[in-house]
């Protein structure tokens, strides 16, 4: 379905030209036409689809044939960690030329051989973590000042995003600079005299924005650090070089080097309690002279005792700076001892005032670093999507052992097997060919023997190798109809839905185009002997045709009075010991093979009591007749 005017010119306005919209398609770039649409991921995915063209639109003809379609995706759809690798998914769809499938068909089997050369926990482990990058919001410090002299220059900084950050003003009107922790004077002239504090960090007009607010830069890196260190893992397994790999050391680095007050605090408090337990030790300890009582009765502190304070004092300030790496002591000796908040606040000014502007010079060396690899950490991230969709396909085919299909005339199918039923022990695989002179079919044979799931199989492999993906089977050739029909069970349908049903059918056997039909007991769409006729009456139309199709059926017998089509049958060889049904699932070419009712009867004659055996005995001599 071709893009409507509407849409296509809302995503020229967003990529500005056909051809950076079309190489965006070409990339796969869903993120990129998810925000130019507005739409979904799916419908973005959607309309990459639509905008390249490559899709054979109307192969799935009819409702049974796009359920079968949408279980395979669904499917390999598990094998995905990320949501952009379950839209890349949903895009396999019908190809329109064998080169198209062709390519598709190499990347497959490049990712299954890649696959299977990788670690594949320690992989799966990363993708999990994988997801697209957060968008940062600014976060509010008004400990921070900009002090900007050029007044051009602070008309601009206050109309963009920096004063979300922290507070901007300028050098004539610069009340409150008292307050600030740390003071980013932008000089253009150096009018203000600001050398003695030891909270100022000097820098030229004319700079970038990170230079003054590194965090502008920053942010993105710092809150998508852990999937920064994901993708820098995952390259590392893969033997890719990594720039993410080159920036998370630099962001621990300033994590480490965070002023963190609160932590300072409770330093602070930890050694006021060493404190107070290492003087009531002392005090356990301490013997006064009758002059020292005589000392502390005239209110005066005895000097064993200043001795006692003066030594743990000097304790706790050493302790205190291994603690924080500050050598500050806001401390009040007293029993207990306490803490002087203002030289408190006086000691977390100093430290900001002392680390604060070394951190901001840090930051200012990350912020350019990352800046500048930005474009380089964005191609990692989406090149990390891309190989979870890759992961996805290489695992799938691994898993179920698909091969790739070649594309002939006719179909040869060697020890094929239903997808869903692929990985059940000891589930029997099939042979199974047709095509050319045999292009139609009547399939017959045991009750649950596998008539059904043959043909679930077939529209299975046909899809795939449509979509250009690896078939279950251990090997294929097939030839690419234009349309597949997948007619499922018809049962007791009514004049009106028997109408319907027809006019469905019907079209799948008519007009040039090269179609694979399947139909399960098409006979059961009305009376019996009609519903000979007509099937028959299809299959010689079928045969007329480069269409091919597989009827099965019950009937076979009344149906080949009125066509010459081929019978293949899927033979029932007994019961085993335990009363289950022996079949051999291979159907045999040119065989009318015999349904299962005399089975089924004697196992339940074998296997009931009282009444019920004696009716079930009756009916089995009655079917043997």
């Amino acid at each position: 379905m071709p893009l409507s005017e509407k849409l296509r010119g809302k995503l020229l306005a967003h990529f500005k030209t056909e051809e950076a919209m079309l190489c965006a398609a070409r990339e796969c770039d869903i993120e990129a036409f998810r925000e130019a649409s507005g739409a979904s991921e799916r419908r973005a995915s959607e309309i990459i689809s639509e905008l390249l063209g490559l899709y054979l639109e109307g192969f799935l003809a009819n409702e049974k044939a796009e359920t079968v379609h949408e279980q395979i995706l669904e499917l390999l759809q598990g094998y995905a960690h990320t949501g952009h690798a379950r839209n890349r998914i949903r895009m396999l769809r019908p190809l329109a030329g064998a080169d198209a499938i062709k390519e598709r068909l190499d990347v497959c089997m490049k990712a299954k051989a890649r696959v299977g050369a990788l670690p594949r926990d320690d992989v799966e482990k990363l993708l999990k973590k994988l997801g697209r990058p957060k968008p940062p919001s600014p976060k509010f410090d008004g400990d921070i000042v900009l002090l900007i002299e050029d007044e051009e220059e602070y008309e601009r900084v206050s109309n963009s995003e920096m004063p979300r950050y922290c507070r901007v003003l300028s050098s004539s009107d610069s009340s409150g600079l008292e307050e600030a922790g740390i003071i980013i004077y932008v000089s253009s002239q150096g009018r203000l005299d600001l050398t003695r504090q030891e909270n100022v960090v000097l820098i030229p007009s004319g700079c970038r924005d990170f230079e003054m607010v590194p965090e502008t830069a920053l942010d993105f890196f710092t809150l998508n650090s852990e999937l920064l260190s994901t993708v820098a893992s995952l390259r590392s397994i893969l033997g890719l070089r990594s720039v993410c790999a080159d920036i998370v050391p630099a962001l621990e680095k300033l994590k480490g080097k965070q002023i963190d007050l609160r932590g300072y605090e409770r330093a602070v408090m930890t050694v006021r309690d060493e404190m107070n337990a290492e003087l009531k030790k002392h005090a356990s300890e301490l013997q006064l002279s009758g002059d020292e009582v005589l000392e502390v009765l005239g209110q005066g502190v005895p000097r064993k005792v200043r001795d006692i304070y003066t030594k743990v004092l000097n304790s706790g300030r050493t302790r205190l700076k291994q603690l924080t790496g500050y050598d500050h002591s806001p401390f009040v000796m007293k029993f207990p001892v306490e803490i002087d908040d203002q030289e408190l606040e006086r000691a977390k000014r100093r430290i900001v005032a002392e680390s604060g502007t070394a951190l901001f010079e840090e930051k200012v060396k990350a912020a350019r670093k990352c800046k500048d690899l930005r474009p380089e950490v964005e191609r990692e991230l989406s090149e990390a999507l891309a190989f979870d969709f890759e992961f996805a396909l290489g695992a799938f085919a691994l898993d179920y052992g698909l091969v790739p299909p070649k594309l002939g005339r006719n179909f040869n199918i060697e020890r094929c097997a239903h997808i869903l039923m692929a990985r059940t022990k000891d589930f029997q695989r099939v042979d199974y060919s047709f095509g050319g002179e045999d292009n139609a079919i009547l399939l017959t044979g045991a009750n649950s023997g596998g008539k059904t799931t043959l043909l679930e199989t077939l529209a299975q492999i046909v899809i795939m190798a449509r979509c250009g993906l690896p078939v279950c089977a251990s090997k294929a050739t097939i030839q690419l109809p234009d349309q597949l029909y997948f007619f499922a069970q018809q049962r007791n349908l009514n004049a009106g839905a028997f109408e319907g049903f027809l006019r469905t059918l019907v079209p799948a056997v008519t007009g040039a185009s090269k179609k694979l039909i399947l139909a399960d007991e098409l006979e059961a769409m009305t009376e019996l002997d009609a519903g000979a006729r007509i099937v028959a009456a299809l299959l010689e139309r079928a045969r007329s045709t480069s269409s091919c199709i597989i009827v099965v059926t019950h009937m076979a017998r009344e149906i080949s009075k009125f066509t010459s089509a081929r019978t293949d049958g899927i033979e029932a060889q007994g019961l085993d010991a335990d009363y289950n049904l022996l079949v051999d699932r291979t159907p045999k070419q040119n065989y009318t093979a015999r349904s299962t009712p005399e089975l089924i009867l004697r196992r339940l004659a074998e296997t009931s009591d009282g009444d019920e055996k004696k009716v079930y005995k009756e009916l089995l001599e009655k079917v043997k007749g």
